[in-house]
């Protein structure tokens, strides 16, 4: 029985994760290797569980789904309240990306005008870096 819970994990985990990491555009190899630890994980902690209780089939996945849930959440927690050490740039007009994000465009404000962004076809003024 604990290989088919672990296999079932794996199926589960890849199940749930795989279109989430594609969505939110992480890279195939870490989606893969992420769905197989916490598929792995999940499915030990089932089997560990499965040991002391006697759970029917409907109660397994729940509590699988319940923990490759738990298990990701955390991890994604873990990864963005890391503090990871930063070197500014030695140049006087480098440009540091905030919160390991990505520069995507850089535009010149005329003085008077109001600066703003665009997604996804609309417009948001940026009133707040006027008076900077």
């Amino acid at each position: 029985m604990g290989w088919k819970i672990l296999v079932l994990c794996f199926i589960f985990s890849f199940i749930i994760l795989v279109p989430l990491g594609i969505k939110w555009e992480i890279e195939r190899k870490v989606i893969i290797l992420g769905a197989f630890f916490i598929g792995a994980l999940s499915g030990l902690i089932v089997s560990s569980i499965l040991g002391i209780y006697n759970l029917n089939f409907y109660q397994i996945l729940i509590l699988e789904f319940f923990l490759i849930i738990g298990i990701s959440i955390s991890l994604l927690l873990w990864r963005f309240y890391r503090d990871p050490e930063r070197i500014a740039p030695e140049d006087e007009n480098g440009i540091l990306s905030p919160a390991d994000g990505r520069v995507i465009y850089i535009k010149e404000i005329i003085d008077g005008t109001v600066p703003f962004s665009e997604k996804n076809g609309k417009k948001f003024p940026l009133e707040g870096f006027r008076s900077s």
